[in-house]
């Protein structure tokens, strides 16, 4: 029994194997995603503007040759010294644009040209680039920002029924004929009129030489002066109208 007993058990050839403490394996990645194309640096000089494409790059490369205008305002305090404030804003109200009186933003060179370099209209929709960002706005939304009317106007090419440049030139002025290249702002008599051309121009219709009278703005002025025939000039049309003459302009001072 003692050497039975003595006996040691016998060891299999898988218990005398030491089993080595398994390495945890790595947690699995999940496939990198392709490096995105890097964005273009902007040329040095065209003031940070990153172009979208050939065509805003050349015209903005032309803006940037040619001067900026100081952008011009209504001074209400002034009118209201000359004693004209209340028969503009009446003129202004006729058609509903008395919010230009309320308009003073300043504008700024490269952010003016870059703006219009890259603005269009397709649609109804004005599409633009400013800080290097892409943002649209609607002819709705710009007759709200001065509380425009956008039902029953007319557009800068529409025909206004009964309406007459010439006669309505002299009518103001007691001159003839109208010629938009030479009729000179001076020559309106009545010096309301001359404040309301001069807003006129300088927030709608923006150019360098205010001196003389656009066709347009013989148009705007006439339907001022006539609210009985209900005639509404569509601002964000005959603004929108503007801002793309100015973007395919070849010649002097940005406004």
């Amino acid at each position: 029994m003692e050497a039975a007993s003595s006996k040691r058990p016998r060891q299999t050839k898988s218990s005398s194997r030491r089993r080595k403490p398994r390495t945890p394996s790595p947690p699995s990645r999940s496939p990198s995603p392709p490096p995105r194309s890097p964005i273009p640096p902007a040329d040095p000089s065209h003031c940070g503007i990153i172009c979208l494409g050939p065509i805003q790059q050349g015209k903005l490369e032309s803006f940037l040759k040619r001067g900026h205008a100081i952008q011009k305002f209504a001074h209400v305090p002034s009118l209201k010294e000359l004693h004209v404030y209340n028969q503009v804003k009446t003129l202004l109200h006729n058609i509903g644009w008395h919010g230009l009186l309320r308009v003073h933003e300043l504008s700024y060179k490269v952010p003016t040209f870059e703006f219009l370099s890259s603005v269009y209209l397709d649609h109804g929709i004005l599409y633009f680039h400013l800080m290097n960002q892409d943002y649209e706005i609607s002819l709705d939304q710009i007759n709200a920002i001065v509380g425009a009317l956008t039902e029953n106007t007319f557009g800068p090419t529409d025909p206004i029924q009964g309406y007459f440049d010439m006669a309505w030139w002299t009518q103001l002025t007691q001159l003839h004929p109208y010629v938009s290249s030479a009729a000179k702002a001076s020559s309106l008599v009545h010096p309301v009129i001359k404040v309301a051309h001069r807003i006129i121009a300088s927030l709608v219709a923006p150019r360098e030489e205010r001196s003389t009278i656009s066709a347009l703005e013989l148009k705007i002025l006439y339907a001022m002066t006539h609210p009985e025939n209900n005639l509404i000039p569509r601002y964000g049309r005959f603004l929108c109208h503007k801002l793309i003459h100015l973007s395919t302009s070849r010649s002097g001072k940005i406004v």
